[in-house]
Order: structure tokens, then sequence, then C-alpha cells
């Protein structure tokens, strides 16, 4: 008995399989739907990291809230050296976050620079900086946040000096309460964990280039799409431009109309050319 054509033809296509003609057809399609799917897979990659990043420094906000709170409205103590942890924001911190170390790390940069300590062991856009084995504190941590240092209750008297010579009375933000502090900033990206800039620093000449650009060149790093978030003294946080970080308070008397802000007059022409494609 003979099977009907119909069947004979299926069995035949089961022997033989695709085509090339139909496979070429195949990975082209493939091909077209990775292409549609990557940049979205990527553009969500980015995203979501800019968002854990931001739920990290606010809860060092919280952190902070909570610290001050225990002590009358004051921000811990700075007493920079090297024999105790004044200063040190991780130490000083390390009751509320206990052995949680990851909430250190913005996920862009996600572990510390290997560097030699001529360096500082200081990280960039991509790796976080290091303090461990160097016999600087007490305790030692490494992460890729920062802490404005003008942010915090200095020993010194407000008629004595401190950073940079500056008066701590007319600079220190000592404690809650300041009616712009959505302008000030107090935990952000960085490539060192302490900061004290002054609004003369000028931006680093090439793409982390630490050593050149002052105080502010730590902050000056392409985290989250030209910009880098920020953990206010009001608590909010939010993402800023690296161009637009001259026209923050960082400290009391800082000039937001200073020669790196638009108000101050600069010109497009007169940022490095690493950060001039990036928005005003």
């Amino acid at each position: 008995m003979t099977c009907p054509a119909h069947i004979s033809r299926r069995n035949r296509a089961a022997v033989h399989g695709f085509t090339l003609v139909e496979l070429l057809v195949v990975i082209g399609i493939i091909a077209v739907l990775i292409s549609i799917l990557l940049p979205a897979m990527q553009k969500a990659r980015v995203s979501g990291q800019a968002v854990s990043c931001m739920a990290n420094l606010r809860t060092w906000g919280n952190y902070l809230a909570i610290y001050a709170n225990e002590s009358k409205g004051r921000f811990e103590p700075m007493d920079y050296n090297t024999t105790i942890d004044g200063g040190y924001w991780p130490a000083t911190f390390k009751k509320y976050f206990r052995d949680s170390k990851k909430i250190l790390f913005c996920p862009v940069a996600p572990e510390p620079k290997n560097a030699d300590w001529n360096l500082q062991r200081r990280g960039n856009t991509l790796y976080g900086w290091d303090t461990n084995g160097q016999g600087m504190f007490l305790d030692n941590y490494s992460g890729s946040y920062g802490r404005n240092g003008w942010v915090a209750t200095p020993s010194m008297k407000d008629n004595e000096g401190w950073w940079w010579g500056k008066t701590v009375g007319v600079t220190a933000f000592r404690k809650v309460g300041f009616r712009n502090g959505n302008n000030v900033p107090v935990f952000f990206d960085s490539a060192w964990f302490h900061n004290v800039m002054v609004d003369t620093d000028p931006p680093p000449p090439a793409r982390d280039s630490l050593e050149n650009g002052g105080g502010m060149s730590y902050m000056v790093l392409d985290r989250h799409n030209g910009a880098i978030n920020i953990a206010f003294l009001d608590f909010s946080v939010r993402p800023v431009g690296i161009k637009k970080l001259w026209e923050l308070k960082w400290h009391k008397t800082w000039r937001t109309n200073n020669t790196w802000t638009r108000a101050g007059g600069v010109q497009p022409g007169t940022w490095p050319a690493w950060m001039r494609k990036y928005a005003n």
C-alpha cells in the first residue's frame, strides 16, 4: 500500500530539514532582534545602577540624620589625622551599616582600584578607593563614595583656621538645619573618601586625572551619563552633571558664581577637551 502524496512530502521535509536560505533568514531575524534588544538591555542596566547608587546614598543620608539626632543636631567631629578615626566617616558610621560593606560602593565602581601608595590608592570612574593596609586609621575600608569635609564639627573654634586656612565659623556646616541644604552636598560618587575643595579648583585636565585638578577632581567622574549622584544636607538625593558641580554650595562661603560656573562666565571652550561633550 502506498502513502498519500502529502504524507510523503512531509516525511521528506523532516529528513532534509531547513534549507540554507531558510537558515540564513532565521539567523538574520535573530541578529535583528539582538540589535534591538541589546541597547535596551544596556540602558536598563545603566538605569538600574543609577537607581541602586541613589538608594545607597539615601541610606548614608539616613545614617547622618540618625547620627545628628543622637548628637543634638551636630555632625561628626572632624579631627583628621593618622592616629584616630575622626574624619573617617566609614568608621564613624560603622555602628549603623555594621558589616554590610557593599553599601560603600557605587555599582558602577564596585571594587577598589589596585594602585600603589604614591596615589594613596585613590579610585577613578570605574573603581573605588582603598585605605586598607596603609596604617592610616584604626579601622580601614574601601569604597567609591566620598564625604564633604566641610560638613562636620571641627574641634577648632569659630575664629580659628582649618582646611586650606579657611576660618571655621564662616565655612563649616556644623549642624542640620541650613536653609539651602538642598544645594549642600554631603555624600557623593567620588574617587577618594574625604573631599575638601575650594571654588578655585579647576576641573581635571583629562579623564580620571586626579593629581592636577585640585579637590574637585575626585568628583568629576562620568559614572552616571555625565553626572554623579549626591546626597544633600536636606537628606535628598539627585544626580548632578559634572559641569554643574561648581554651582553647588560646598561650604558656607563658596562662591556659586565662580569662574567655572555659567554665572561666572565660563565658556564651552574653557572646559578641558574631554568634558566639552557633556551638557552645561
